[in-house]
């Protein structure tokens, strides 16, 4: 049986406003289903996320952590499904530009 499918996004020098606050983003992370490995070397983080966890609430939860701490959202895009694509590219929401571009 194969391993289930999964990508690895990151985050390049995440701004902490404390300690706390740093034990906040990792505390959030671990929180969320779909991301099952955080790891990272130097000021690269990597979160693998497994694919067939992610749902609409997990997306949600990804977008606001990558907002709320600068991380690139660019690459969020590669976990659009038809299912979520209208929620998901609705131009108004505070996050389409950051995944999809202006």
């Amino acid at each position: 049986m194969s391993a289930p499918p999964t990508i690895e996004l990151h985050a390049e020098s995440v701004f902490y406003y404390s300690r706390k606050d740093e034990d906040a983003f990792f505390e959030w992370l671990a929180k969320i289903e779909c991301v099952t490995k955080i790891g990272g070397r130097a000021n690269i983080l990597s979160m693998t996320i497994q694919l067939d966890l992610v749902d609409q609430d997990a997306l949600r939860e990804l977008l606001a952590i990558f907002h709320r701490y600068g991380i690139s959202m660019s690459q969020l895009v590669a976990l659009e499904r038809p299912e979520w694509a209208a929620w998901f590219r609705e131009p108004l929401t505070y996050w389409h530009a950051g995944v999809f571009g202006p």
